[in-house]
C-alpha cells in the first residue's frame, strides 16, 4: 500500500469533491501546505528549545568549575536574562582561557589537548596567543553569521546572539582586548 502526503491527500481530496462547495484543490493543497509547516516549524522550535537547554547546562557545568564565583552572582539576575548572561561568561571565559593557554580557568595547557571534548576544545588553548585570537575571531564570525562551531557554548553565544541582537562590535572588542593582552599594550 503506497502511502501519500498530507499535501498530496489534500489534493485529492480536492479532485473527488467535484466542486461541490469544497475549496478549490490548489487552495486545498496550499492549505495543507501550511498546515505541515505549522506542524514543522513546532517540531522544529520545540528540538531547538532542547538543544538550547542542553547548550545552556553545558555554559553552566563549565562555569560551575571554572567561575563559580560568576554562577552564583548570576542568580541574582533576572531570570530573562540569567541564562543569556551565563552563555555569554560562558564564551567568554573559554576564549580568555584559550587566549592565555589554560583550561577551563586553570593551569596552561601544556599538553596540546586544547579544552577537552565538550569543554570548548576547538577554542583554540594549545595553539599560541595569536594564534588563538585569530581562531576567536573566526568562530564570532561563524556566530554571527548564523554557523557556529559545533561547541555548546558557540551555540549559546550564536543563540543570544541572535535573540539579543548583539552587535558584533562589542564582542570584538573583547578580541581585541584579549589581543592586546598578548601584545602586553
Amino acid at each position: 500500500m503506497a502511502t501519500t502526503s498530507q499535501p498530496q491527500r489534500a489534493l485529492e481530496a480536492g479532485r473527488s469533491s467535484g466542486g461541490s462547495g469544497a475549496a478549490p484543490p490548489a487552495a486545498a493543497a496550499v492549505t495543507a501546505l501550511a498546515d505541515a509547516s505549522l506542524a514543522d516549524a513546532a517540531l522544529a522550535d520545540a528540538s531547538l528549545a532542547i538543544h538550547e537547554a542542553q547548550d545552556l547546562a553545558a555554559c553552566r557545568a563549565l562555569l560551575a568549575h571554572g567561575s563559580r564565583t560568576f554562577l552564583a552572582a548570576s542568580r541574582l539576575l533576572p531570570r530573562a536574562v540569567r541564562d543569556p548572561a551565563c552563555a555569554l561568561y560562558a564564551f567568554c571565559r573559554l576564549a580568555d582561557d584559550a587566549v592565555d593557554g589554560q583550561t577551563g580557568g586553570g593551569a596552561p595547557d601544556s599538553a596540546g589537548a586544547g579544552l577537552g571534548a565538550g569543554a570548548g576544545a576547538g577554542l583554540g588553548a594549545s595553539l599560541g596567543p595569536s594564534a588563538a585570537v585569530a581562531r576567536l575571531r573566526a568562530r564570532l564570525h561563524r556566530v554571527y553569521h548564523g554557523l557556529p562551531m559545533a561547541e555548546p557554548a558557540d551555540r549559546a553565544l550564536a543563540a543570544v546572539v541572535r535573540r539579543f541582537n548583539i552587535p558584533p562590535l562589542l564582542l570584538h572588542a573583547l578580541i581585541e582586548g584579549f589581543e592586546w593582552d598578548t601584545a602586553d599594550r
